[in-house]
């Protein structure tokens, strides 16, 4: 199962935001904008992070900062309100602005998503590299089965949670 985090979600879209998650059987889970909430959240990695600036003033550079200093390369989606601009030191992956629908929702999520899993994952001294579908351990390559690739696939992506047999099998 794909985890989101949701930084400062408002009334409005935390139902269109579950409804897209629910579609994509995605589990989100929800944060105020404050550095030691988005710490504790952050430790077990989301897929992705979604900042929602929709009704509030959020400082998006503030809290990407907080985002990337403890994983570089985690992707950002940012919500936002008709007529925003995006500072350039923003650091987003992906910005959607008011109004859109679930539809649109549910499409960027599937995109955040593909980017994330064509992305190189090191966890300890192992390297996925998904578009080669190679792994590399200490700069050797190791040769696996397609099954044994996507069972460390799937464990590396969850690396630091506990996963059930179905799960596992799902």
């Amino acid at each position: 199962m794909h985890r989101i985090l949701v930084v400062g979600a408002s009334e409005i879209t935390s139902g269109v935001l579950d409804r897209a998650a629910r579609s994509l059987e995605c589990e989100l889970e929800f944060t105020e904008p404050v550095e030691e909430a988005v710490r504790v959240c952050l430790q077990n990695r989301p897929d992705f992070v979604v900042i929602d600036n929709t009704s509030s003033n959020l400082e998006v550079p503030k809290i990407c900062g907080w985002l990337r200093q403890l994983y570089s390369d985690l992707l950002v989606m940012l919500l936002s309100a008709e007529g925003t601009r995006l500072p350039q030191e923003a650091g987003v992956n992906m910005h959607l602005v008011q109004p859109f629908s679930l539809r649109k929702l549910t499409n960027r999520f599937k995109k955040m998503l593909d980017i994330r899993y064509t992305q190189p994952l090191t966890v300890g001294e192992f390297t996925l590299l998904p578009e080669k579908r190679r792994v590399v351990h200490s700069e050797r390559v190791v040769r696996l089965t397609p099954k044994e690739y996507r069972l460390l696939e799937l464990l590396m992506r969850c690396a630091g949670r506990v996963l059930t047999r179905r799960q596992i099998m799902k």
